[in-house]
């Protein structure tokens, strides 16, 4: 009787959707019972719910076809209601670059599902309902979102006018956003523009110097984080049955295997790769030589994955069994990682556009991470994967991701899921050197000028200095020039810039015996 009950209070149309309807505006349309509905180019497609037990999760569904019909165009709220549904498909929203809104709780008769939305820490805005529609007015008529409605970006473009918000986010977070692509980056920071109310960039700019939690807010938004346990159930599969066995079966039972899993975000990727691994250790009863290096820039993100501690929700990929075998029910509700699981994680800050890689890594993941990448940061990720991957390693991407030109050191275990093996141990020196290299941190006085001329300058001493690296006294490593890399080696556990760390054997014994050599006699 939806229909009855809501034309009590609108003078809109009110449809129910029983076969595939056009959208249009001013129209209300219904979800018939026993149905989910799903966008499909303009219209709205209705079928027969797959199963009756188990948790109803319509809303999900539909967020989730919304941001892939409508990207950045789409605009999800969640209002008063019982229950969870809705935290996963605002994900797929705010991903996509899209408006997420949710009524405040002390606003709503039922506060369960707006709360499960606002804990996910993806929503742009929290308000009553009636605030929202003047915001969503302001929002979808302000010029900036106008004008990127037809928004077209080449790879010549630059951040132009944003270029002292992506100087100081290099210089409060080290993240240089300018090796990020323009369309993303720029979309994403005018539309916290937008929601700010602000007037223009000069405004914008000058409130994020004052204001730390819009500028934290920023870069989250900027670093997207968003990831869930098993996402793309098929690809996990393929990894259980076929990566995960093909890795065991090639290494001694006593020898370590090691993942590295970067972009770990909220560490539900990192924790899923663990279960799938300790499952066949323990089918093959094998004692579990299992260390997975998870590694994100953002902190925050990084202390949610580190506590190990999810919201019921968060566990919908789950099946029941390994629910119980790998999580603990908390008194909140909540479920926290078990120990034998969380002891296979390490989490740790990387940036893995400028940090040293992880080394002899049997399983490298990096899904939905290179999308954001302009192609010359793309290629200098990719390099440092097929340095980081022993021989038969394999490379794990996002379905929208691709190796590039490194094609021929891998072999294609799925064309669909992006799954890549290592075929030799082929130095990659040349393809290093041929992709420009990361710009070093830069003041935030540099003008446009000044970081074109340093980047021209990085240029030539990476083609034409012999092999050195540049560090300072307390041995971290600043910069590397010709082919140093090769000589380094980076330690288990914690990231560590120190040299002498990243060296072996003899090699060790000589740079740290120079080093205090240098430092006796004051030396450069």
């Amino acid at each position: 009787m939806m229909d009855e009950l809501l034309a009590r209070f609108t003078s809109m149309a009110i449809v129910k959707v029983d076969e595939p309807t056009t959208v249009q505006a001013n129209t209300i349309f219904l979800l018939p019972p026993r149905k989910d509905m799903v966008m499909s180019g303009n219209q709205l497609i209705t079928k027969d719910r797959v199963s009756e037990h188990g948790p109803n999760m319509p809303i999900n569904l539909f967020f989730q076809s919304l941001a892939k019909e409508q990207g950045d165009k789409s605009i999800a709220i969640v209002l008063s209601g019982t229950g969870t549904d809705g935290s996963i498909g605002i994900m797929d929203v705010h991903e996509a670059g899209g408006l997420v809104l949710a009524q405040s709780e002390n606003s709503a008769r039922f506060d369960g599902m707006p709360r499960s939305v606002i804990g996910t820490g993806l929503v742009d805005r929290v308000l009553p309902p009636e605030a929202m529609p003047q915001l969503l007015l302001d929002y979808v008529s302000s010029p900036v979102i106008v004008r990127n409605a037809n928004m077209t970006l080449s790879a010549g473009d630059t951040v132009g006018q944003w270029t002292p918000v992506v100087q100081l986010l290099q210089n409060t977070y080290g993240t240089d956003f300018s090796l990020y692509k323009i369309a993303t980056v720029a979309r994403r920071m005018e539309r916290r523009l937008t929601l700010s109310q602000l007037p223009d960039i000069e405004a914008y700019t000058k409130r994020l110097e004052s204001d730390s939690t819009e500028l934290d807010a920023l870069y989250k938004d900027l670093l997207i984080g968003v990831t869930r346990f098993f996402r793309d159930k098929d690809a996990f599969s393929l990894i259980e049955q076929k990566v995960i066995p093909s890795i065991l079966d090639n290494t001694a039972a006593n020898e370590e295997i090691r993942v590295w899993v970067s972009g770990c975000a909220t560490g539900e990727e990192a924790y899923s790769l663990g279960i799938l691994f300790l499952k066949e250790f323990q089918r093959r009863q094998r004692t579990p030589h299992l260390k997975i290096f998870a590694t994100d820039m953002h902190k925050d993100s990084l202390r949610v994955a580190f506590d190990g501690c999810y919201a019921p929700q968060n566990l919908d990929g789950i099946s029941e069994d390994d629910r119980n075998r790998f999580f603990i029910l908390e008194s909140d509700g909540r479920y926290r990682v078990s120990g034998h699981l969380r002891q296979a994680v390490i989490f740790s800050q990387h940036n893995v556009l400028r940090d040293t890689p992880f080394g002899r890594i049997h399983l490298a993941s990096c899904r939905n991470l290179l999308i954001y990448f302009s192609p010359t940061a793309q290629a200098r990720v990719l390099s440092s994967f097929a340095f980081s991957l022993r021989p038969k390693g394999y490379l794990f991407l996002g379905p929208s991701e691709s190796i590039g030109n490194l094609g021929r050191y891998f072999e294609t275990t799925s064309r669909r899921w992006k799954i890549y093996e290592r075929n030799s141990d082929v130095r990659l020196a040349e393809e290093i050197r041929s992709a420009p290299p990361v710009p070093a941190l830069r003041s935030t006085n540099l003008s446009a000028n000044d970081s074109r001329l340093m980047r021209v300058y990085d240029n030539l001493l990476s083609q034409f200095m012999p092999c050195g690296l540049l560090a300072n006294e307390k041995r971290e490593v600043i910069h590397l020039f010709g082919d140093a890399g090769r000589f380094l080696h980076p330690p288990e556990g914690r990231i560590n810039t120190d040299v002498v760390a990243m060296c072996h054997g003899e090699f060790r014994t000589a740079i740290s015996s120079a080093f205090a050599s240098c430092l006796r006699k004051g030396e450069r």
